[in-house]
């Protein structure tokens, strides 16, 4: 009976920790704007795919994202440089809420 209810607690404070470290790791904020984030699984194997075609997919799918993070990247410095440059206050302006939704989305 005294094990019973010893372990019973040791159980209850570890459960307890493991839900504060549970509350803490949702409170950290990623590192990026994770609202409005589209995430898809692609099984391609039950399709009947071979698997060296299935990971040709997922690579140029893979590079296909790193390529269009790349061109958005050279479109931001490009922005920042035309920013830079600029000396009409209008243009300035538009210049300015591009490159802030780039940053931080809408």
């Amino acid at each position: 009976m005294i094990l019973q209810v010893s372990l019973s607690v040791v159980l209850l404070i570890g459960a307890g920790l493991f839900v504060r470290n549970v509350q803490k790791i949702w409170a950290v904020s990623p590192g990026f704007n994770s609202e409005r984030v589209l995430l898809a699984s692609f099984n391609l194997y039950p399709l009947g795919y071979p698997e060296d075609k299935a990971l040709r997919f997922y690579v140029d799918l893979i590079e296909a994202g790193l390529h269009s993070k790349e061109a958005e990247k050279q479109r931001f410095f490009a922005l920042a440089n035309r920013l830079s440059e600029s000396t009409d206050s209008n243009e300035r302006q538009q210049i300015k809420k591009e490159l802030a939704r780039m940053t931080f989305g809408e």
